[in-house]
């Protein structure tokens, strides 16, 4: 029996030889007790003919790894990489470097079809080969095991949005969903939120944040120095305070209003009063509670109904009704830009006779069309008037001033249970006491 012993490690990735003391031996000596073993691959050249040297002589040769293996590469994990981040910025920079701390990125609104996330496959990783030449099986990836909900579809190697609203992701679950719930206040902790459909709040919303909503929106606090937008309804249970704005596509409803801004495309309702605001919608009521709007503006398009209207100490107050002070607004627009087109006409007089005439033809043009314009907006007001109204069930009190259309009428005497209306005929504003 020869002097080379070569022994496996039993994982079959390395292959050790030793020499006992004793005659010299050869390569071809070190070969033959390998091939013994049976070791014919991952043979180290380098190791082997260092070996080889030792051997040369008759000391012993002390363990050697003369050959190794190659070990199976496992297979990666399938995963879901989101599009979204899981976790809250500290607020966002723009372009100018300033950093809203308000934008915190709490919500990912998307619409319908939106690339949520891509899947990442498992791969089946790389096999080995051990010192004896045989195969060593790598194990395989496992596959991803995030949930989708109903609002996420997969499409192939995507995630999609089934639909318009929030995103609702977390490390286990990926899903869009059309009612975000909210817990807690809406402040720079949360930072603002943004949403495709609807949102509810069950604190309040603070700290000059922001809420956007595509659907309705419901405030289970109040509204205090923020702002409310939303493509739908707004219902705060508490009031909208501390120079708030509220805006919807359709209602706002909430307790009362201080010192802020309410505009619907509906009508403003309140359960008790509105106090040095601005109300404005198709209709607006007040009625529970003290039912009183003092000290601000009303503004509808057809009806304002109230218990009290004013203060005893003469609270200046304007209610408006056949309001059409926004389309006034942008007509105005109109016809500040036809304005400008009419004077660059007067200057291509003066300098080119081929530019003057299409010039004049853009000014004869915008002028006919915000001569239409007004006489729209002057037959839609006088729709609005034939049925507008306002209700006061208590006092109206000096102070208020009423207003039908461009005509208003100011109160001079405080009265009570007065139904004031627009008398066509004579153009002029009515009072009726109400039964």
């Amino acid at each position: 029996m020869g002097r080379i012993r070569i022994s496996i490690r039993s994982d079959g990735l390395a292959a050790e030889a030793t020499a006992e003391p004793g005659a010299p031996c050869t390569e071809r000596d070190l070969a033959s007790a390998l091939a013994t073993a049976g070791v014919i691959a991952g043979i180290d050249s380098v190791a082997r003919d260092a070996f080889v040297t030792l051997i040369a002589g008759p000391a012993a040769a002390p363990a050697t790894v003369v050959a190794r293996g190659r070990a199976a590469i496992a297979g990666e994990d399938g995963r879901v990489e989101p599009q979204f981040a899981l976790t809250k910025s500290v607020g966002r920079q723009h372009p100018d470097g300033r950093i809203d701390w308000h934008e915190r990125d709490l919500l990912h609104p998307v619409a319908d079809g939106a690339l949520l996330a891509t899947i990442v496959p498992p791969t089946a990783g790389v096999p080995g080969e051990d010192v004896r030449g045989l195969a060593l099986a790598a194990k395989p990836g496992r596959p991803h095991t995030m949930r989708f909900g109903p609002g996420a579809v997969v499409e192939g190697l995507e995630v999609k949005a089934a639909r318009a609203g929030v995103v609702l992701q977390d490390s286990r679950q990926i899903d869009v969903v059309t009612l975000y719930e909210h817990r807690g206040d809406v402040d720079l902790r949360s930072g603002n939120l943004h949403s495709e459909g609807s949102l509810t709040v069950s604190g309040e919303a603070t700290d000059g944040s922001r809420i956007d909503a595509t659907g309705d929106v419901v405030v289970g606090g109040s509204v205090q120095h923020a702002v409310v937008v939303a493509g739908g309804s707004v219902h705060v249970a508490g009031g909208i305070l501390a120079g708030s704005e509220v805006r919807a596509n359709a209602q706002v409803t909430c307790r009362h209003a201080t010192s802020s801004r309410l505009d619907a495309g509906g009508d403003v309702e309140l359960r008790d009063e509105a106090t040095h605001s601005e109300l404005r919608g198709d209709n607006v009521r007040i009625v529970s509670g003290r039912g009183t709007a003092f000290g601000g503006s009303v503004r509808v398009r057809h009806t304002i109904e109230l218990t009290n209207a004013g203060t005893a100490n003469g609270a200046a107050t304007l209610l408006v009704v056949a309001d059409v002070l926004e389309e006034s607004t942008a007509l105005v627009r109109a016809t500040n830009v036809d304005t400008k087109v009419e004077r660059s006409a007067v200057r291509a007089r003066r300098d080119l006779a081929g530019s003057a005439g299409k010039m004049n033809r853009a000014a004869v043009k915008g002028s006919d069309q915000a001569q239409q314009q007004r006489l729209a907006l002057l037959q839609r007001q006088r729709t609005l008037l034939k049925d507008a109204a306002i209700h006061v069930h208590g006092t109206t009190h000096a102070g208020v001033r009423i207003q039908f259309g461009a005509v208003t009428l100011p109160i001079e005497r405080s009265r009570t249970s007065v139904r004031f209306r627009w008398d066509a005929e004579h153009d002029c504003i009515v009072e009726e006491t109400i039964p």
